[in-house]
């Protein structure tokens, strides 16, 4: 059956790749304190511009290197996941993010801006996808995420 709608709905696994965010071991002092900014949900909540600049945290190269934390290129769209979910923002520059958050790089047909507001227009539609009565959070296979 075909749409009347001026436009659909995709799942963003269909536009981007996704990554989750990792945390290196805390207990490791090596992981911690270097040149790589390691973002939470927290900070990108906290961010009041498109890009995220000011992280709270850092890692090393080791701690990357170490845990699940992933380096992401600029212009890479992060959405929050747990607790405050839906918040976004976009990568000014290679960074890590904890586990609360999705990395989403945008694939070749699709500019990372636009990813970033036809998101950011789609919130309550993302946000309708959480669970959890205490503490909402969103899953990779949500509807709002991916197919």
């Amino acid at each position: 059956m075909k749409s009347n709608r001026a436009y659909d709905l995709m799942p963003v696994a269909k536009v981007a790749h996704i990554h989750l965010g990792g945390t290196p071991n805390r207990g490791d002092p090596r992981f911690w304190g270097g040149t790589v900014k390691w973002a939470t949900a927290a900070d990108i909540s906290a961010c009041g511009t498109r890009y995220i600049r000011r992280t709270a945290e850092s890692i090393t190269d080791l701690g990357v290197q170490k845990s699940a934390a992933k380096l992401l290129d600029r212009d890479t769209v992060v959405i929050t996941a747990r607790g405050t979910v839906g918040k976004l923002c976009m990568l000014p520059e290679p960074m890590t993010f904890n586990q609360t958050c999705y990395g989403l790089e945008a694939g070749k047909d699709i500019e990372p801006s636009f990813l970033f507001f036809a998101l950011k227009g789609s919130l309550s539609i993302i946000k309708s996808q959480t669970y959890g009565a205490v503490r909402n959070g969103l899953e990779k296979s949500d509807s709002g995420i991916s197919g």
